[in-house]
This record gives structure tokens, C-alpha cells and sequence, in this order.
């Protein structure tokens, strides 16, 4: 009785196992072809903005700009914005006081 319920629970755990195991690799799979689609859509970006350039100048210049951007944006979105406060001039009257 004992074998018994050792050998059920050893293939209960082997089926959660293979489960989770199926489960990360769609996950993976699904990664991988948003990366890839991502990757097909930034090169067809860059293929239009040359094209559109063609003639005019280097689109260099336009798409590390572009990037820059992006990327400054990202970066910044995270920080809360401060409520900014005004000082009074150096050097003027000392009767000044800071209110919020």
C-alpha cells in the first residue's frame, strides 16, 4: 500500500513537472517571436526612414536622435515630478521667507 502511494505520487509530481516544463517553453517561444517581430519592425522603420532620405542626406543623424529620445523618455518616466519651489535672489533684502 505504501509502494503504491509512493509510485502515485512520484508520477503526480513528474505530470506537474512536465506541465510546468511545456509551460515555460511556450512561454520562451512566445518571447522569442515578439523579439523577432520587434526586431522585423525597427528594420522596416529604418529601411522607410532611409528611403525617405535618399537624396536629402544621411538619416543617421535622424535615428540616433530618434533613440535618444526614446530612450531619455524611458528613462524619466519612472521619476515622480517635483513640485518646484521659488527662492528668493542672493544678495537682496533678507526679509524674504519661503512659503510652500
Amino acid at each position: 500500500m505504501q509502494e503504491a502511494l509512493l509510485i502515485a505520487e512520484g508520477q503526480k509530481q513528474a505530470q506537474i513537472l512536465e506541465a510546468e516544463g511545456l509551460k515555460q517553453s511556450e512561454i520562451l517561444k512566445a518571447e522569442g517571436e515578439a523579439r523577432a517581430q520587434k526586431a522585423n519592425a525597427e528594420s522596416e522603420t529604418i529601411r522607410l526612414v532611409s528611403d525617405a532620405f535618399k537624396g536629402t542626406g544621411d538619416p543617421t543623424n535622424y535615428l540616433i536622435a530618434t533613440r535618444y529620445i526614446d530612450t531619455l523618455s524611458h528613462m524619466v518616466s519612472g521619476f515622480p515630478m517635483k513640485r518646484q519651489e521659488s527662492y528668493p535672489p542672493l544678495g537682496g533684502s533678507r526679509n524674504y521667507s519661503r512659503e510652500k
